[in-house]
């Protein structure tokens, strides 16, 4: 941390060198000009030009300066879950993580410690299923198919999109069902701008994030980023730590056409010890203790002392946003992804308290080259989007069985019309993705409709299939019929918008001919080996409804999103809990003549009942299956099944003067005693407060 803190010292001499520039740029009027970051007009912005009015001077040219931004893949008549960032300064989260928890079909596999590789759950669906993009570029794990929320900077995103159901696989790569994209920070200021972020926690868990962002030169634009957060081992062999930094140049040689460079770099070491182990303490304390014994993180043992993993990233890339005709933005994406996960189990081989263990020495690496285009039109009436994607990955992994290069590429084309001067708007698209030499199709169609000034409609279908990726291609029982999963979703919404009322109901179908259920394969008489063996197929058949209000009266602010799951099969049921509710009751007003803008109140978690589950870190995959030893067919591990659980927390944010907000949060009130996941205990009562200050200068 003493480093961090040399950092911010650094950060203000820069800004007061900076400022000094900037003020020598204000002599040539040229130059001058005025942002509002807010007015975003396609992928312009506003500007106010300031020119010499007198009459005894020599008139100047004013150049004015239009910057072209990443505006998402959400068209603001479309329906989506978009949640901003004055949305998410109001929540209570720790990382990037927590934000899904509160989201339409949104949850939250806690692994109750900071830094664990948490499962984010949207529409029934994680590891593996998830899409999750920065800018329109993929930033999954090529050897997992998955992300890691904790390699996410949580202050360098502007907006968070999640696109319906049926829209998802068409604007990823790889034809995954769900699809996020993080719009990062592109902050355009005249003036330097800071702004730092911190917390404290128990356990010595503390983050701090420190953004800068300046001009270098009239048309030149530098921005970064610094993250590190930490926290020491409750729990024996819990701890974590992890920086991360990003750095952005926004180049706007013309107003037509704008070049951004950017690089982002991971370092983390995550220790992961399995959970507490609960069968050995079943053995050696009598029931009355086992529970105290639990959830006593000096006294319950875990299952792994030996094991963790450490990552290293590197991402590269260039973007062009070009805008030659007024309505056909275009933007090009080159980039270079590199990570590195060095995966260790019982490295020490000790033979005493892991002998049951196998020593794991792996590192799996890749390294991917990507091209991605996408061109938009709107011709009076007609909107077209155009996608392609090429993309290379060389995988050296020791995870996998061979080491291999592979290569997709990606073709797609989304056609709209907006009828009756805006109130419907319906679409068709299809896209072609070929990857490892097989080619996979799909299709779809769509149609927003803005029944009244308060209500809209949405209604979506869609049918593709989906390739295996690396691990699955490798792991999969050689007997399976088809390597290509068959996928139909649905999904139909209303939304209804008032003064002091915001009200959604959602409901999406989805199944699978060729679902893909992972197995551990059992070595011995203990659970201890987590190792996903193989892939077996099953069909899936899921059914999701989501309901969420926001209700204002006078100043009382009450919030509720629920969602419930069914399975048309009941082995199936709840690989994801039955339900889940989240919400609050808060007190909003502006205070001490509108220098302080307060919400205050109390969170609530609920969630349903949910099956044991064994997670494979090193592919990234939650398994609820092992092989039987006698039968040889695979059977649930644990028959158990998590209670519903409830906690409530008190939560205070406060914005001072448009410049500072202070967070102050109580957690679990109530001191609940449970797990989401098992056997990993959350958090007991404790407090977390914290800090957000930007300035200009």
């Amino acid at each position: 941390m003493r480093i961090f803190y040399s950092t911010l010292i650094l950060l203000v001499s820069y800004n007061n060198i900076f400022s000094y520039a900037d003020s020598n740029l204000q002599i040539d009027k040229s130059h001058i000009i005025s942002i509002d970051t807010t007015a975003k007009v396609g992928h312009t912005m506003l500007t106010d030009s300031l020119a010499v009015k007198d009459s005894l001077l020599q008139k100047v040219r004013v150049d004015t300066l239009l910057p072209l931004q990443y505006n998402g893949l959400i068209r603001n008549y479309q329906h989506g879950v978009v949640i901003k960032k004055d949305e998410i300064n109001q929540l209570d989260y720790r990382y990037t993580g927590n934000i899904f928890s509160g989201l339409p079909f949104g949850y939250l596999k806690n692994l109750g410690w900071l830094g664990q590789p948490n499962e984010i759950i949207l529409y029934g669906f994680g590891f593996g299923n998830i899409s999750f993009l920065q800018d329109g570029i993929p930033i999954n794990n090529r050897i997992q198919n998955s992300s890691d929320a904790n390699q996410i900077q949580s202050e360098y995103i502007d907006s968070v999109e999640i696109l319906p159901l049926p829209v998802g696989f068409f604007y990823e790569t790889f034809n995954n069902s769900v699809v996020v994209n993080f719009i990062t920070r592109d902050r355009i200021s005249p003036r330097p701008y800071t702004r730092i972020r911190f917390y404290q926690a128990p356990e010595e868990e503390g983050f701090i994030d420190a953004v800068f962002s300046a001009y270098l030169m009239s048309r030149l634009n530098l921005s970064f980023e610094i993250t590190n957060n930490t926290v020491d081992p409750g729990y024996e062999n819990s701890n974590y730590s992890g920086w991360k930094a990003s750095s952005k140049l926004h180049y706007m040689p013309y107003n037509w056409l704008n070049i951004i460079g950017s690089y982002s770099y991971v370092k983390s070491e995550v220790h992961l010890n399995g959970g507490v182990d609960y069968e050995w303490i079943k053995l050696n304390y009598p029931s009355n203790e086992i529970s105290n014994t639990l959830y006593n993180s000096l006294e319950a043992p875990v299952i792994y002392t030996d094991k963790y993993q450490k990552k290293l990233q590197h991402n590269f890339e260039l973007k062009i946003l070009g805008k030659i005709l007024e309505q056909s933005p275009t933007d090009l994406n080159i980039y270079y992804q590199q990570q590195l996960i060095e995966f260790r189990q019982n490295e020490k081989n000790d033979l005493i308290t892991q002998g049951d263990i196998p020593s794991v020495f792996h590192d799996n690496k890749y390294n991917s080259f990507g091209v991605s285009l996408r061109q938009s039109l709107s011709l009076n009436l007609l909107q077209f989007d155009l996608l392609t994607n090429y993309e290379n990955i060389k995988y050296t992994a020791d995870v996998l069985k061979t080491n291999v290069t592979k290569s997709l590429f990606s073709l797609g084309g989304r056609a709209g019309i907006s009828l009756l001067d805006g109130i419907i708007n319906p679409s068709t698209f299809i896209k072609y993705l070929k990857y490892s030499g097989d080619s996979f199709f799909g299709w779809g169609t769509d149609i927003n409709i803005k029944m009244t000034s308060n209500f809209s409609f949405y209604s979506g279908y869609s049918n593709y299939k989906k390739p295996l990726n690396i691990i699955e291609e490798q792991y999969i029982i050689p007997s399976t019929s088809s390597p290509a999963q068959n996928i139909t979703t649905a999904q139909a919404a209303v939304k209804f918008l008032h003064d002091n009322i915001i009200a959604e109901a959602s409901v999406f179908r989805f199944s699978n001919d060729n679902s893909l259920k992972p197995v551990i394969d059992k070595q011995n008489d203990s659970l201890i080996i987590d190792k996903v063996g193989f892939y077996n197929t099953e069909r899936l058949d899921l059914t999701g409804i989501n309901v969420s209000l926001s209700f204002k009266i006078w100043k009382i602010l009450l919030t509720n999103n629920t969602s419930y799951y069914t399975f048309k099969d009941d082995a199936q049921k709840n690989s994801v809990p039955e339900f889940t509710s989240t919400g609050g009751i808060y007190f909003i007003d502006t205070l001490f003549n509108t220098n302080l803008k307060l919400k205050t109140g109390f969170n609530y978690y609920a969630y349903g009942m949910r099956d044991f589950a064994v997670y494979d870190f090193e592919k990234s995959i939650s398994a609820k299956y092992y092989v039987d030893n006698i039968t040889s067919i695979p059977v649930l591990i644990n028959n158990e099944k998590s209670l519903p659980t409830f906690q409530v927390d008190f939560f205070l944010a406060g914005q001072i003067q448009k410049s500072a907000i202070v967070y102050f949060v109580f957690e679990n009130l109530f001191d609940q005693k449970y797990y989401l996941v098992p056997y990993y205990p959350m958090f007991g009562r404790a407090i977390r407060f914290g800090l957000a200050w930007e300035f200009l200068d």
